[in-house]
């Protein structure tokens, strides 16, 4: 079985009761998927050719210690693991799929009267 080191847990913890001035928690360095697969045109690609899961993984771990994990229907058919990703045809449109507009800050799920204490990303990238 999978535990995270002393340290680490109390960091989380930590976070999870107290928060910080930066409002967010950023951690570095944990394994990550390799080979990273071409960027997917849909999440049912992803399914369907990811070869390892380490980000789901990582995800998962963490939000464990944060609270716990929900997805909401209305969006991306109630996945909890969504992998966003720039496409083509969204690059100049203001949302999760843009490549060319920088989002601004903005509240998560603001439709729904059950709003997300704590969002999670693990960034994938290779460089090229």
């Amino acid at each position: 079985a999978f535990s995270f080191p002393d340290h680490i847990k109390e960091l989380l913890m930590n976070f999870k009761d107290h928060g910080n001035k930066n409002g967010y928690l950023w951690l570095r360095s944990l394994p990550c998927d390799k080979p990273l697969m071409n960027t997917p045109a849909n999440s049912e690609e992803v399914k369907e050719k990811k070869q390892t899961f380490y980000s789901e993984f990582w995800l998962s771990a963490v939000s464990g210690f944060l609270g716990n994990p929900f997805s909401y229907i209305q969006e991306n058919k109630g996945n909890i693991f969504h992998n966003v990703r720039p496409t083509f045809s969204n690059k100049e449109k203001l949302s999760s799929e843009s490549s060319a507009i920088l989002l601004d800050l903005h509240t998560e799920t603001a439709f729904h009267p059950h709003m997300p204490d704590f969002l999670l990303l693990f960034c994938l990238f290779c460089q090229i």
